[in-house]
């Protein structure tokens, strides 16, 4: 069918005759109004535009030393969606994609599947220990390391403070040398194998989280002169008090994060249940007399070796 026709009119600067095909003008009309909504529905969606961090809005975000993928690539719909609120202005004009862990684990893999032990804050919010958008800190935590840690564990916080001796691990706030931050199969988070028992009969394996660092002769050699400075004459004493049937493990005599005496030494162990066992130790140059409630008092000399009776 032939298309209908309207003829304009003489123009009165041309005084020419023009046709205009009644379709095509429609499709004009179309095209026009779309232009002019695009505008209208921009402004409707926060995402549409290349950026929510503009000079305006968010102007902060993304300038930190560490930023999130998401926040540096401006996908902020990854995490958040609109509610149909106005913004900026409204209250709830966004909400997170998921809550809680949920919200994370959509990029990032579950730490605590198949792990016997999980840390609580990673059960509650990855929130309590990593910024979702950017820091000062790697891996976006809020604060350092050691000081994160000693937000929360209040009773480590104290031993610290009050210790004579510290753990290096711990004065230097890595606490990660001994404890996995998410989840780990052993228990109290380690890293590696610990006796959770005040005795154990010895093997390395036992103490790997311990031979991370230290040298595992100084618990099998019987004797020697240069590998422990805890040692009669060259008896080891390190040797004596492990390589037994009721072995004694490490935190028996030594605190594991500080201690109020020299060598990481408590004045009371904690590792015999009710009973707190005194120990009181007092250092000479080349050796030491230890008073303890597990047995009469011995001394020690590495130049000269004691004879204890």
């Amino acid at each position: 069918m032939k298309n209908l026709q309207t003829v304009i009119p003489f123009h009165p600067l041309t005084q020419c005759r023009t046709k205009i095909n009644r379709s095509f003008l429609s499709e004009r009309i179309i095209v026009l109004l779309v232009i002019f909504a695009l505008p209208m529905l921009a402004s409707t969606n926060c995402f549409a535009s290349e950026s929510c961090i503009t000079a305006d809005c968010h102007a902060n975000m993304g300038k930190a030393e560490f930023v999130h993928e998401p926040v540096a690539d401006s996908e902020c719909d990854m995490c958040h969606v609109e509610t149909g609120e106005t913004h900026p202005g409204e209250a709830r004009s966004f909400e997170l994609t998921e809550q809680g862990p949920a919200l994370c684990l959509q990029c990032h893999d579950a730490p605590g599947v198949d792990k016997k032990n999980i840390h609580p804050p990673v059960e509650d919010d990855c929130t309590n220990c990593h910024n979702p958008h950017q820091g000062t800190q790697s891996k976006f935590l809020h604060k350092p390391l050691g000081e994160l840690c000693l937000s929360c564990h209040d009773q480590v916080k104290k031993i610290i403070q009050e210790a004579k001796s510290k753990h290096a691990p711990v004065a230097k706030g890595e606490c990660l040398s001994c404890h996995l931050p998410h989840a780990s199969d052993n228990s109290t988070l380690f890293t590696s194998e610990y006796p959770r028992n005040a005795y154990t009969p010895y093997k390395d394996e036992k103490f790997a989280l311990c031979f991370a660092c230290h040298d595992s002769n100084v618990f099998n050699l019987k004797l020697t002169t240069e590998l422990t400075n805890f040692r009669n004459g060259n008896q080891n004493l390190h040797f004596a008090h492990t390589n037994r049937y009721k072995g004694r493990v490490c935190v028996n005599c030594h605190g594991v994060h500080g201690a109020d005496q020299l060598k990481l030494i408590h004045s009371e162990s904690p590792a015999f249940g009710i009973w707190n066992i005194p120990i009181t130790i007092k250092m000479t140059e080349t050796g030491a007399t230890c008073f303890v409630g597990c047995h009469k008092k011995k001394s020690y000399d590495r130049v000269t070796e004691v004879v204890n009776r």
